[in-house]
């Protein structure tokens, strides 16, 4: 059911697994049972030899900056990533997704692996083997979503993050004391932090477990049609008066509406739990531009839930869900 920008040849790249659910309509797939390694290796994210060049203004070399390069993955050049400081501590492709396998003793399989802007954020999806009890028919995947970057945009991460498998919505919602995610500064070292990063993953069951009460809760509180509609207008509510605003706002409430009524929410419409995955829908599905670069770049915040924008308007539309 999901739309996905179509990816561009030269510096985006995605390998995905056969086991669907379909995040993507374009990209490299990833055979049942292929390795880290050769999945990896389908999405071109091997011996990248991420390394950091002094820069020189004026024939002096800086000491508080230096460019990122790699070695492209398609024709063997040198492309530039990104300008960091001189504490950077470059996290090699193949040392993220090795350390995340370590943390699962090799469990799991990765569902999705790619790169974007340019190499600058690299991130991939392993679908863990259990998934959430659920009602109504409700499907709920545990997925291991790595992150990070090459340009000291963002730490890397890992986190065990819920997906609708229905519309395939990232639901990493925050939830009062439950864990999901371990960090590390690419000022710090990744040596000796599987123990670490394993126990805080460990809590992730916490996690889960609020997570399903608050999903029983909003499937069992039953909202009619005009409930539906004034919910979806608090959490976008009509910020001018101009009649170009009017006229998105109203398409955008409509757009969640359509949702909220077709076959992704079928089975939860008329609850608080069908609304709110009718918001969250809109936001990694509907909202970004389609076939540009911009669209594919847009996707790991989406579907990832690695934009802080995205995850606050999922947050706050939590909120508003279950307080109206």
């Amino acid at each position: 059911m999901s739309v996905y920008p179509e990816v561009s040849g030269d510096k985006t790249t995605f390998a995905l697994s056969d086991r669907e659910p379909k995040w993507f309509s374009a990209g490299h797939r990833v055979p049942d049972g292929a390795s880290t390694l050769e999945a990896m290796q389908a999405a071109h994210l091997t011996d990248w030899a991420v390394r950091l060049e002094p820069i020189i203004f004026g024939g002096r070399t800086s000491l508080i900056r230096h460019e990122v390069q790699r070695t492209s993955p398609f024709d063997g050049g040198v492309d530039t990533i990104g300008i960091v400081g001189a504490r950077y501590n470059i996290f090699q492709n193949e040392q993220a997704f090795l350390f995340a396998d370590e943390l699962l003793h090799g469990a799991g399989q990765w569902d999705a692996l790619g790169a974007i802007k340019g190499g600058a954020t690299v991130f991939g999806a392993m679908k863990l083997t259990d998934e959430l009890p659920g009602v109504r028919d409700e499907v709920i995947g545990r997925y291991l979503i790595l992150h990070t970057s090459h340009d000291g945009s963002s730490n890397l991460s890992v986190s065990i993050v819920p997906i609708r498998m229905r519309c395939t919505n990232a639901l990493g919602l925050t939830l009062k004391g439950a864990k999901q995610t371990f960090k590390v500064r690419h000022s710090a070292s990744m040596s000796g932090r599987v123990a670490e990063a394993r126990e805080v993953l460990e809590l992730s069951d916490i996690y889960f477990d609020a997570f399903s009460a608050s999903m029983a809760k909003l499937i069992d509180e039953t909202i009619t049609i005009n409930e539906a509609v004034k919910i979806v207008q608090a959490v976008h509510p009509l910020k001018s008066d101009a009649q170009n605003a009017v006229t998105r706002n109203d398409e955008r409430i409509d757009a969640i509406m359509s949702i909220y009524n077709g076959p992704t929410c079928e089975n939860v419409n008329g609850t608080r739990w069908g609304i709110l995955n009718a918001i969250t829908e809109e936001l990694d599905w509907y909202r970004r531009p389609q076939n540009t670069k911009a669209g594919v770049e847009n996707m790991d915040a989406a579907y990832m839930g690695l934009s802080g924008t995205h995850s606050a308007d999922k947050d706050r539309a939590f909120a508003i869900v279950s307080a109206f």
